[in-house]
C-alpha cells in the first residue's frame, strides 16, 4: 500500500511537470529620454509555452493539529513578524496613503521609503519592492528589461535616497507619452523642468534645489532639454523610473 508520503512525492511530481518557463522579457519604452533625444520604441513582449499552476497541500501533523504552513513559528505573542519591505510600523505607515489618488500616493510612497531607508535601523527594501511592483521600472539606460531585486538593492545608496526626496520637493509636470502601441498617455514626472515646455522658473527650482549646479543646469540648456534626477508615475500610480542622463 503507498503510504502518504510517497503519495506526496508523486503528486508534488506531476504538479511539477505541468508547469513551463514563461518568458516575459518586455522592452521598456525609452520614455525617460530627454526631449532631444526622444524616441518611441514600441513594447515587444515574447512569452513562449503556457504555464500551468498545480498546488499541492499536504497536510503536516504535529501533535494533533494540522498546520497549513509548517514554516511559520509561533514567536509566543501577537506582535507582526518583520517582511521583506523593512519594518511592520514602516510598511503601515508607508502603505497607508489614499488610493484615490494613486499618483499622490505613489509619490508619498517612494518619499516615505526612502526617508525609512535613511533613517537608523532603515533599509531600502521597501523602496526597491514598490519600484518593482509593476514590472516596468527603470533606474538605468543600460537595458529596457526591468531590474532584478538584487540589482536595485547593490545599485541603490544614501545619495539615491536624498536625491528621490529632493526631487519630488520640486515641483512636477506632465509629459505625453506613448507606454502601449498608438495609445499615448499622460505620465507625472519630478521636476517640472523634465515636463512639456518647461519655464524658466521650473529650471530655476532645480538650481535652487541644490539637486544640480548652475553650470549643469546650462549644460542641460545647451543639451537640449532637462537630462538631471527624475522620477515618473503613471496617472495609475505606476513608478517608471528613477534615472539621470540621457
Amino acid at each position: 500500500m503507498t503510504n502518504i508520503d510517497d503519495r506526496g512525492r508523486q503528486a508534488a511530481a506531476a504538479a511539477r511537470a505541468t508547469v513551463t518557463d514563461t518568458d516575459t522579457d518586455a522592452l521598456f519604452q525609452r520614455i525617460t529620454a530627454p526631449p532631444s533625444r526622444w524616441r518611441w520604441l514600441v513594447p515587444a513582449v515574447a512569452v513562449a509555452g503556457a504555464a500551468a499552476l498545480a498546488m499541492v497541500v499536504i497536510p503536516i501533523v504535529r501533535d494533533g493539529a494540522t498546520s497549513p504552513n509548517p514554516d511559520v513559528v509561533s514567536t509566543g505573542d501577537d506582535s507582526p513578524a518583520p517582511t521583506s519591505s523593512g519594518s511592520p510600523q514602516a510598511a503601515v505607515e508607508c502603505d497607508s496613503y489614499d488610493s484615490s489618488d494613486p499618483v499622490r500616493a505613489t509619490s508619498d510612497q517612494i518619499r516615505c521609503w526612502a526617508e525609512h531607508a535613511l533613517s537608523d535601523g532603515g533599509d531600502e527594501t521597501g523602496l526597491v519592492d514598490l519600484a518593482l511592483e509593476h514590472g516596468r521600472f527603470t533606474y538605468s539606460f543600460g537595458g529596457y528589461s526591468p531590474p532584478s531585486r538584487e540589482e536595485l538593492l547593490d545599485a541603490w545608496g544614501r545619495t539615491d535616497f536624498e536625491n528621490m526626496i529632493t526631487v519630488l520637493d520640486l515641483p512636477y509636470g506632465t509629459k505625453e507619452t506613448q507606454l502601449e502601441p498608438d495609445v499615448y498617455s499622460t505620465i507625472y514626472v519630478w521636476p517640472s523642468a523634465f515636463g512639456d515646455n518647461p519655464t524658466d522658473a521650473d529650471w530655476q527650482a532645480v538650481e535652487d534645489s541644490g539637486l544640480h549646479t548652475a553650470e549643469e543646469i546650462e549644460q542641460m540648456h545647451e543639451f537640449g532639454g532637462y537630462t538631471g534626477w527624475r522620477i515618473g508615475i503613471t496617472e495609475d500610480g505606476d513608478w517608471l523610473f528613477f534615472v539621470a542622463g540621457d
